[in-house]
Formats: C-alpha cells, structure tokens, sequence
C-alpha cells in the first residue's frame, strides 16, 4: 500500500504528498491579502519575467509609447483621442524593454530577449530597424550632445551607437549587472540590479563615483550581515556609501539594498530609484517567517544628487507596495506638489493592496478602484495626469491624480491588445503571497538577489538563481530540504511566505513557467583560454565528477569540505550570480578557488593562477 498522510480539517484544498514528501504542517489561515488565482491557465508560450518599466511619454506630450514584453510589439497610444493609433510588430521573444526618444523623430527600444536595439518611427509608429547591442540590453538613454544612443547590458557592456542608424561606434566592458542610464550634463549614470548600486561615469565608460543605496541601520547585538552578504566592491574603486536611514517595519535589525528595479532623472537633478530592502535579521523558518505582517523584504525609494553622489532613503509611507517595479517622478513645470507614482507589480488579484501608489511623507494618497491588472509601468504627464501600464490585461489606464484623502479619477482606459497572457505559474510567481512578498521578492526577473541570508540565526544561505537551474536538478535549496517542487511549494510558498495551500494543478503550472527559464546569456570570452579552462573542468581540476550534464550538476548532497552535506549547484550561467558558495563566501569566481576553497571541492589546490583563470573564464562562459 502506498503512502498516505492525513490532512488537518479546512484546508482550502485537497493535497496529495508522496512517499519522499514529509507529512503535511498545520498551515496559516489564508491571508486576506492572498490572490484569488482563479482558474488555472498554463500558456504553451510562457511570458518572461517582469522586468517593469517599460513605457515612456514623447516629449511634446501627445504619444504614449508601450513595450509588450510579453507579446513582443510596441504600441504608440494618441493621448488626444485614447486610441492606439500604430503597432510595431516585432519577432517572437524579443521582449522589448526599456524606450528612449532622441532628436531625430525616432524611439529606440532596448530587445531583451533577441540582444538588439530597435529603431521606430515616432510619426508612423513603424519599425525602421535594428541592430545587435550585446547579450543582455537593459537601460537605454540619449545623449543629445553627440546624437548617440547610450545602452547598458546585464552582461557589462556599455555600448554607443549612432541614433540615426548604423553598428556601434563604442563597447566598453565596465562590470556586470547594468541596468539603467541616465544622463545629466557632462555626467552619465548606470544603476547595476541585484546588488543595488549606481555608478557615476564619463563617457569614454570610467568609473569617477560609486554609491550603495541605502539600507537601515544594524542594531547591536541584533542580526549581523551575513558573510558575502554586501555587495562587494571591484578593486579600484571608490568606497560605497550607506546613508543611515530610520527603522522600517520588520526590520528593526538593519537591512541592505537589493535589487534596484528602476533609475529615472528628476526635474531637480536627483536620480529616483525604486527597489528593495532585505532584511539582515535572523529569518525564521516557522510559518509566516517570510512575510506576514512584517516582512523579509520590503519597498523602498531613493535619490541620489547627480553632483555629489549622496544618496539618502526618502520618507514616504510605501506600505503595501510589493515589486516596485517602476517609478515615475513628477516632470519639471507640475504644479501643487505631485507626488511620485510607483507601481507595484505584485498586488494584482489581491483583495487588499493597490496597483499603484502616490507615496507622500503623510500616506499612499487614494487608488482608482476601476484600474485592475498587473500594472508594470508608470508615467506622469506635464498637466499631471498618471498614465499606467498593465502587463496583463494589455491596457494604458489614464488616471488624473486627486488631492490627499481622495481617490484618483479614471479617466479612460486604452486596449492595447486583446491577447491574454495570463499564466498560472507566472501569477503566483509575481504575485503578493499574503505575506507581503512574491517568489520575485528575491528571485527577481527569475533570477536572485545577491544576498545571503540568515537563516534560523545559524545558517547563512545564498539566494539561489532558477534561471535555466530548476529542471531536473532535484531536490531544492542547498541543504537538499525538498524532494520537488510540491514540497518545496508547500514549505516555503504557504507555510513561510502566508500563501494559499496551492493544488496540484497550481503547482504544475508554477513548474511549467519556471523549469523553461533560460539561463542569462553570457558574454563573448576568449576562446583559447575557454578551451584551456574547459579541459582543466573535466579533467585536472575534476569539476565535472559533480558538475555534469546539461546544467551542470549530478543532484547530489555531498560535504565538499565544509563540514555539511550540501547540493551540488547548477552552474549553467555561474558567471551571472555572484557573490557564490552557499555563505556568499567568494565575492568573484576567483576567490572560490582562493579564499574560499576546501579540500574536498575539486582538485585545485596545484592549479596555477594561470590554470584557475583559465577555469574562471570557462566558467563565465556556460
């Protein structure tokens, strides 16, 4: 007879747990906050990952133009009329991301998916071209002394190109992890993602500033950062700097900055950025110890003056905010003190959070309650009207902003396609638990946070990344704690993060969006060292005893010297996730084989520094 386990009484649904499950937990009751996911839908084509902002106003105020990341078009939107007045058709997985307008009538839009920019025509709305960038394009600016097109990839390039047309006139590898640009007098800005920093540069792409945006202080005594917790600093650079901020809830034990999702230039010469503050304390791992009340993550909002690099956390009240995907200072010339907008992409198909905020240092001025879907996007007008983009329904709400204590006025609301990309797995992926966080919360656009937490107060575990690592790469979390993803679903999603007990069809269609992630793409390296290092991996160094196959690994729980079993990670796409080692140990590839190495981790003791960079360059290749 095969396994059984007795559910308690009032579960929200029926669960089945195999022979390799542990017995069910006594779960949360069901937040009010948790989003009802309705019928489960599971797309052939799945959407990619939010990544937000991905809408821009033109400069004379009469177009709104959208990105469809998950539909691979871009429309142009006439504000006069609320029509869609052209459609710029793109390939499939191009997933067009951020916009810039530049002088000459045309929108460049950065291609995330396809590693290109392309060129439209404002008036017409139609595709004049495109042009390979790098692997990874993300932030894209105009630089209007030169009539150049600035962009930023996630790969470390940052790349110049004519605006009218032709190949790039300049590739400057900085660091990885760019995201935006921003550009302010003779000063150029790029924020970098994960590890939450902005850095200052000239336009030849050498680095004069750096800054840390700022987290809370650290209590004494209280949870310390753990080790490989902050973000390192590359040799030669200036020293980062986190401004002391007030406690925010949840995290009276400090917190660091995480995961910079979006960078906007203010009429007042600040940089505006959204993103996130991860929790230093120790986090339980008893149900709600995620998220539920007060949370391990939490929204923040920043700037940072373009002269001197200081940055400071701005006072305004953003509870509620889940994925502060985007935001959208007011514009130079609005009058009556126009808050920022800042979009929350995780509070759809909640009963309790907003789409959007109007943070002020008095409170989250009202939302409309006509605005509904996943809003990924944000812009306000010079009249200081709120357009909104929603990822799902395709829709450009158009808002006017109402005075403190009153809602928002809706003004109309723009079809942008009829297509459903609703997807379950994605849903829940992208979505407030009910504890105040989403899975995106720390794996954000799929991928992870650079942080290392605290687990239990003992047990320092780096966040790991599931882009191209979660299929068939059994059982999950460094410490092998869940058989598949049903169990690990169970544990985390319900108990920890105050979710919904999710059925099994729910859990299918979260393994069908998250095992088709691929892996980052990686820059071009050179070949002969490669080969060199490729050949070190599978034989001298012994590498490949462990990590073999496709994603590299062989799902064991092995002590490579550290004294605990651990999971053999997957190092498909290795090069993009530092820092690495389950303590965030090693700030670079490098310091694995350096700092952080064991005796039982391979054979590398005798490699040469010649041999280990060999090995390191292989390994930022795959």
């Amino acid at each position: 007879m095969g396994c059984v386990h007795s559910l308690a009484v009032g579960l929200p649904a029926v669960w089945f747990f195999g022979c390799n499950s542990p017995p069910p937990i006594p779960d949360n009751p069901v937040p009010f906050a948790a989003p009802d996911l309705g019928v489960t839908k599971t797309l052939a084509a799945p959407p990619p990952p939010i990544s937000g902002g991905t809408m821009l106003l033109s400069r004379d105020g009469k177009t709104a133009i959208a990105s469809d990341p998950d539909r691979d078009f871009v429309s142009f939107v006439d504000i006069s009329t609320a029509t869609v007045r052209a459609r710029a058709g793109l390939s499939p997985h191009d997933e067009p991301g951020r916009l810039v307008e530049d002088n000459g009538g045309q929108v460049h839009v950065a291609l995330r998916g396809s590693g290109e920019l392309a060129t439209l025509s404002l008036a017409s709305g139609q595709l004049v071209g495109r042009r390979p960038v790098c692997p990874q394009p993300r932030g894209v600016a105009y630089d209007a002394t030169s009539d150049h097109v600035l962009v930023a990839c996630a790969t470390g390039e940052f790349v110049t190109l004519p605006a009218a047309s032709g190949p790039a006139v300049s590739v400057v590898v900085i660091e990885p992890d760019l995201r935006d640009v921003v550009i302010d007098g003779d000063s150029i800005f790029v924020s970098k993602f994960r590890t939450a920093e902005i850095l200052k540069m000239t336009r030849n792409g050498d680095i004069t500033g750096r800054v840390s945006l700022p987290g809370t202080p650290f209590s004494a005594g209280a949870g310390l950062p753990s080790p490989g917790a902050p973000p390192g600093q590359p040799s030669g650079g200036p020293p980062s700097a986190q401004p002391s901020a007030g406690f925010i809830r949840g995290q009276s034990a400090g917190a660091l900055a995480a995961m910079a999702w979006r960078m906007r230039l203010t009429s007042d010469h600040q940089l505006m950025v959204s993103y996130q503050l991860d929790s230093v304390a120790f986090v339980r791992t008893t149900p709600g110890g995620y998220g539920g009340g007060s949370g391990i993550v939490e929204p923040a909002l920043a700037s940072v003056g373009t002269a001197d690099m200081t940055a400071a956390r701005l006072p305004l009240a953003l509870d509620g905010v889940v994925l502060p995907v985007d935001v959208a200072p007011p514009p130079a010339g609005v009058t009556g003190g126009v808050p920022p907008v800042l979009v929350a992409a995780a509070n759809w198909k909640s009963r309790l959070t907003r789409p959007y905020v109007r943070p002020s240092s008095v409170g989250s001025l009202g939302a409309p309650a006509a605005v509904e879907g996943q809003i990924i996007a944000a812009e306000i007008g010079q009249d200081g009207t709120i357009f909104l983009q929603s990822r799902e329904p395709a829709r450009l709400y158009v808002v006017q902003a109402a005075a403190s204590n009153q809602a928002d006025a809706l003004l109309s609301t723009i079809t942008l396609s009829g297509e459903s990309r609703e997807d379950t797995g994605h849903t829940i992926f992208h979505t407030n638990s009910g504890g105040n966080l989403a899975c995106a919360s720390c794996h954000g656009e799929g991928g992870d946070d650079a942080q290392t937490w605290n687990f239990n107060g003992s047990k320092p575990r780096r966040t790991p990344s599931l882009l191209g690592t979660v299929k068939g790469t059994a059982p999950y979390h460094w410490d092998a704690d869940f058989p598949d993803l049903q169990a690990l679903s169970h544990e985390v999603y319900t108990r920890r993060m105050s979710g919904r007990l999710l059925a099994p069809d729910q859990v299918s269609a979260l393994r069908d969006w998250l095992e088709p992630l691929p892996a980052p793409k990686r820059p071009a390296v050179d070949p002969a060292a490669r080969a060199r290092g490729e050949a070190l991996f599978l034989g001298k160094a012994t590498c490949s005893t462990c990590h073999s196959g496709s994603s590299f690994t062989n799902n064991a729980t092995v002590d490579v010297g550290t004294g605990i079993p651990l999971q053999v990670p997957p190092l498909v796409g290795v090069g993009a996730r530092g820092p690495f080692m389950h303590t965030g140990c090693a700030a670079t590839l490098m310091e694995r084989f350096t700092k952080c190495a064991t005796s039982a981790h391979g054979t590398t003791s005798d490699l040469t520094p010649a041999e280990i960079n060999d090995l390191v360059i292989f390994l930022s290749s795959i």
